[in-house]
């Protein structure tokens, strides 16, 4: 809607896919942003850890990992497409060597629409995502620990549960 020009009254279109040019760095830009995005992507090891904790892992395993998989696909794919249309690579409230902080591209996008409610919304979004990641990672390394326990890789205890199963 704020690329037609719905929101924010300002067509963009396709403008900054030529005009600074979404490939303009070449193949070595393209390489770079795979290797930025492939140090932040982590999680899908959840898959298998979890995968121990349900009642049929046949069934569930590859059920999770098609949802995974599309998840990836429609959200992360389809948001940095939609980030492309709305804000150059070399916007200056981005990060670069001249700026000392940077601003989400979402946010970004969302004050030059004239949207600021909008901003702090995906900046709180933003603040749940780490919370979640840091509880996922503290859930995976408490089942880890516990498995560690039970097989005797660790101290004993660590692999106790309860009366009602649980660790």
């Amino acid at each position: 809607m704020i690329d037609i020009g719905v929101i924010g009254g300002n067509f963009i279109g396709m403008r900054y896919w030529e005009s600074p040019g979404a490939f303009s760095n070449g193949i070595s830009g393209v390489a770079k942003v795979f290797a930025i995005a492939g140090s932040l992507y982590a999680g899908v090891e959840m898959v298998g850890v979890t995968a121990g904790e349900c009642q049929n892992p046949r069934r569930a395993v590859p059920r999770a990992i098609k949802q995974v998989f599309w998840r990836i696909v429609i959200f992360y794919l389809g948001t940095i497409f939609f980030i492309g249309l709305l804000i150059p690579y070399n916007s200056p409230r981005l990060l670069s060597a001249q700026s000392k902080t940077a601003a989400s591209p979402l946010t970004i996008s969302l004050q030059e629409a004239g949207i600021h409610v909008a901003a702090h919304i995906i900046n709180g979004l933003i603040v749940l995502s780490v919370v979640s990641a840091g509880l996922s990672t503290i859930y995976i390394a408490s089942r880890t620990i516990f498995n560690l326990g039970r097989t005797g890789r660790a101290p004993k205890f660590l692999g106790m549960i309860n009366k009602r199963g649980v660790p």
